[in-house]
């Protein structure tokens, strides 16, 4: 369960900040060559974050109430 939980707390960090920054965060990880940055997709850039922490809230609460 401790996986568990350290990958849910690193998906909502990440989901927030990539829905909080959206285009400085894909610039970021455009840096690495996995994403392009696009300042026309804010709004895909800003729900995919907030589906992220979503995800990590959920894993992150299994974690630690299971």
């Amino acid at each position: 369960m401790t996986i568990v939980l350290i990958v849910g707390m690193f998906s909502l960090v990440a989901g927030a900040l990539l829905a909080w920054r959206p285009i400085e965060m894909a610039r970021l990880v455009g840096h690495f060559g996995m994403v392009k940055s696009d300042a026309g997709r804010t709004t895909e850039y800003r729900t995919a974050g907030m589906v992220m922490a979503a995800l990590g809230l959920i894993l992150s609460a299994i974690a630690l109430f299971a």
